[in-house]
């Protein structure tokens, strides 16, 4: 007990130089911190009559310790020590010429003075300045009492203003300790466990030998040292002295390998952060049977990057795992879909099959090829199918500067999505239209045909029943925008229907349904808020959104409204500026925001973030006749509605 006490009261031996530039630092700030003690005890003297000259002789005296202190010791926490006691030296003189109705307040002086000796982060100097204070109190108790007190006071007074000091000094020593073991010991800790890693390094290092990681450094000329785990030879065969690690990658990756070589020249420059450059170095390399992850670590000599740590990590397994994981979710995201909506799933694969077919007709645009690409993706986004997704997104960076589709891209998406249809229509069998009638529908046919209805008006009824309700594809949109909304975690959305029983042609209408997932995609993801946000604001915690579909004369009205923040018409003016886009007028602006590649988000997702999406749904309307209105408030909702002739439509 009494050797962690000790232990925990006296410092380390060893000054680091930091400590000792921390202590020189402090000491000089103390010294004229008591300096300025000469005046300030002289005009207390003054003021209480006590004796100036005798206040200013007594404090010269007392500060003769602080300023010869730096002189005699070479050590600074022996200063410091010498600062413990000069400290309660000058509170006691400020008590004994503090005479008068305020002498009892001056004792406080002695508590100030025990805390700010918490800066020098040594427990004995603490223990000193108590020990100095209580030794002061009891000597000058019984030679001469009025310099302690204005009244008589008893034994008990003084033990009590003591065992005060004591209680403070305990808490003192506890933080002097703790600043130094946080702060100004926290180097020797560094160091201690420095050392303790290295020797730890040496034995990670001979098991890691042994296992799927390799290791190697290398300079900024990109030359191999000579040691480095068996892995790297086993991936990259023997290396040579004086070989460099481009030629190495060479023998898998002739880009990685270039690239490499680039980053470490720019890594010699030493133009850019170091940081910024190892994020740029290849992080991954592959070929038909081996697939190898790259981390970079900077190490320095002399406060100078020379070598980077290269860890090479064997993935082609993990990536073969994942890759099956991911198809097996994918197959059953796919097999739920079909039982649960077979006939949304016969319209989303004949949709998406003319979708490629027209992205990759000889004559389409290449803005509208990007359009069907986007498209593409967001209608398998709904689905979750993530390998298309992702295929699609891929596709899309790929094409981004693309001013024709070039032919391997071209065969790369036809065999992409061939291979998935067979897939699928392998397991469901040949897929056919459904037709959508409710029981309710049903019954009131009965019930005319009981009546004796002409057949003219039961024949309109069957031909009614061979257009598709707008009900079930505004279902399927609520539903797979409650699902997008969860994978964002934008909360349990409130998505409502409202179809009024409208009727239309699947056929006709089948491309305007794959465009308009891209406007309940953007109501969820640019739309809404994030829960706390929007609690913030002063709203639900669950967004709304609302589908319509109505007649309103000789068009159909499609709408969808979200309570979230609306358009900020100032960021799409920016973007549009930008992008040289006219936006002087209203209508201006309102257009802009369906020109194609204006986006408001600085990185595209998986989800939007092209800019391509609105610009699909303006193309579709415009080919059916059809236009786009946007209703926004800042803050507080969007509305766009789409009137189509249904005559244009059918």
């Amino acid at each position: 007990m009494i050797s962690r006490l000790l232990t925990f009261l006296i410092l380390p031996p060893h000054i680091s130089a930091f400590e000792r530039n921390y202590l020189a630092r402090m000491n000089r700030i103390a010294r004229v911190f008591f300096l300025a003690h000469a005046p300030l005890l002289a005009g207390v003297a003054y003021l209480c009559h006590t004796g100036v000259l005798k206040a200013l002789a007594l404090t010269c005296l007392m500060l003769s310790g602080p300023m010869v202190a730096p002189l005699a010791f070479e050590n600074p926490r022996h200063i410091t020590r010498v600062f413990g006691v000069a400290a309660m030296g000058l509170g006691a003189l400020l008590v004994h010429f503090g005479q008068g109705p305020m002498q009892i307040e001056m004792h406080f002086y002695f508590f100030v003075l025990l805390g700010l000796l918490v800066v020098f982060a040594d427990p004995v100097v603490i223990l000193i300045a108590a020990a100095t204070v209580v030794l002061h109190h009891l000597i000058l108790f019984a030679t001469l009492p009025p310099s302690l007190f204005n009244y008589q006071a008893s034994i008990w007074s003084v033990a009590v203003h003591a065992v005060f000091v004591l209680f403070e000094s305990a808490a003192a020593v506890w933080v002097s300790r703790t600043f130094f073991d946080s702060v100004l010991g926290l180097e020797h800790v560094v160091e201690a466990r420095t050392s303790e890693l290295q020797r730890q390094t040496t034995s990670l290092r001979l098991m890691l030998d042994n296992v799927g990681q390799g290791f190697v450094t290398c300079d900024l000329r990109g030359v191999l040292s000579t040691e480095r785990s068996a892995s790297f030879d086993r991936w990259f065969g023997a290396i040579s002295p004086e070989m460099r690690i481009g030629d190495c990658l060479r023998t898998l990756d002739e880009t990685a390998a270039q690239e490499l070589e680039m980053g470490l020249e720019q890594l010699a420059d030493d133009v850019l952060p170091v940081e910024l450059l190892l994020t740029q170095l290849p992080s991954r390399i592959a070929n038909h049977s081996l697939a190898l992850d790259f981390d970079y670590k900077p190490i320095y000599t002399d406060n100078a990057l020379s070598h980077v740590l290269v860890i090479v990590s064997d993935v082609t397994y993990r990536l073969e795992r994942e890759r099956a994981e991911s198809e097996a979710k994918e197959m059953l995201a796919i097999f739920e879909a079909a039982v649960h909506d077979r006939a949304g799933f016969v319209d989303f694969m004949k949709e998406a099959s003319a979708l490629v077919a027209a992205a990759t007709a000889p004559t389409t645009p290449m803005e509208t090829v990007k359009r069907h690409v986007h498209t593409l993706k967001g209608a398998c986004g709904l689905l979750q199918l993530t390998s298309m997704v992702t295929f699609c997104h891929e596709l899309e960076e790929r094409l981004a500067e693309a001013t024709e589709l070039p032919l391997a891209e071209e065969v790369r998406l036809v065999s992409r999505w061939s291979a998935f249809s067979t897939k699928f229509t392998h397991i469901f069998g040949r897929l056919e239209e459904v037709l959508h009638v409710s029981r309710a529908e049903l019954a009131d046919l009965l019930k005319a045909v009981e009546e004796g209805a002409a057949s003219e008006v039961v024949a309109e009824r069957l031909k009614q029943w061979t257009l598709e309700p707008t009900a079930v594809r505004l279902e399927r949109f609520a539903e797979q925008a409650r699902g997008m909304a969860r994978r964002l975690n934008k909360g349990a959305v409130e998505v409502r229907v409202e179809h009024n029983g409208v009727r239309l042609p699947r056929a006709a209408w089948a491309p305007f349904w794959s465009s308009f997932s891209h406007v309940v995609r953007n109501a969820i993801d640019h739309g809404l808020e994030l829960p706390g946000e929007r609690l913030a604001h002063r709203k639900p915690p669950a967004g709304r959104v609302s589908l319509s579909t109505v007649v309103e004369g000789d068009d159909v009205v499609i709408g969808i409204v979200d309570d979230g923040r609306g358009i900020n018409w100032s960021e799409v003016r920016a973007r549009a500026v930008e992008r040289g886009i006219s936006v002087r007028t209203s209508d201006e602006l309102s257009l802009a925001l369906f020109e194609d590649g204006l986006t408001t988000l600085a990185t595209p997702t998986h989800d939007s973030g092209r800019g391509v999406g609105l610009g699909a749904v303006r193309a579709i309307c415009e080919r059916m006749g059809g236009r786009v209105q946007i209703q926004t408030t800042l803050g507080q909702s969007t509305r766009v509605e789409i009137r189509i002739p249904r005559h244009h439509a059918a």
